[in-house]
């Protein structure tokens, strides 16, 4: 994994009402995430996360090869309540699943050293990921934004996508560099008052600001707007520098 395009909450069991639709109409599976909201330990930071991510990922090469995981760091927001996000993929519900069995069977020292430098106790949620656009799959190192999107009056979830995809296609014929999803929150997820996010990624800031030139300078609200506006509205999204944990065999 060397450049982002990362992708945030059951993985099935509630999400795929909502997607089940859409990804028979778009011929594509949806793929089980987690999301980990931590806060640093008193005087902890990533020099010491990373010592940790070593370790895990060399249990992970022994017990959960599909399993891929980035650290979101917010840049771009407004209170957003931790200090690093955790963000795990697997290639299917049945990986998710061997997973965590393996996890809770075999990672309680690797838990505790993880708990040692940062406390991950006041989110953890599972969501089902549709692709938008990622040509090249989920990447490395980057930029990520998510945005909370409402379907209109009327509108179903399973909407979304086709009209999400159509959007994509518009920005990336202007010459937009995006890779993007849609993830639909189900277990852990809680009260919300939205039904999916929008996720946007990029190489780098360079990426980010010729798209958002494209965006507002160039014509793409229009475009975008003419597409989903009818469709579903999404707030502003919140920034994260992405970094790359470990890439799986099934990435």
């Amino acid at each position: 994994m060397n450049k982002l395009a990362v992708a945030v909450i059951a993985v099935w069991l509630v999400a795929a009402g909502w997607i089940q639709s859409a990804s028979a109409q778009q011929q594509q599976k949806g793929v089980p995430i987690e999301f980990f909201a931590c806060n640093w330990q008193d005087g902890k930071g990533m020099a010491d996360l990373d010592k940790v991510t070593k370790k895990f990922n060399e249990w992970s090469d022994k017990n959960d090869g599909g399993y891929s995981a980035w650290l979101l760091t917010p840049q771009f927001h407004n209170r957003i309540g931790f200090d690093v996000g955790w963000l795990g993929a697997w290639p299917d519900g049945n990986a998710f699943g061997k997973g965590q069995d393996m996890w809770r069977q075999g990672g309680r020292e690797l838990a505790a050293d993880f708990a040692a430098v940062m406390d991950c106790s006041a989110m953890h949620g599972l969501a089902t990921s549709a692709v938008v656009h990622a040509p090249n799959g989920p990447g490395g190192d980057g930029v990520v934004m998510f945005a909370q999107c409402t379907m209109q009056e009327g509108k179903s979830p399973a909407e979304a996508l086709p009209a999400h995809k159509k959007a994509a296609a518009a920005m990336v014929g202007m010459g937009s560099k995006a890779s993007s999803w849609l993830f639909y929150p189900g277990l852990g997820a809680g009260k919300i008052d939205f039904h999916y996010w929008q996720v946007i990624a990029f190489n780098n800031y360079a990426d980010l600001g010729a798209a958002t030139e494209l965006y507002i300078n160039g014509g793409g609200w229009e475009k975008v707007m003419g597409v989903l506006g009818p469709v579903s509205r999404c707030g502003s999204p919140t920034v994260f520098d992405a970094t790359a944990v470990r890439a799986g065999t099934g990435s």
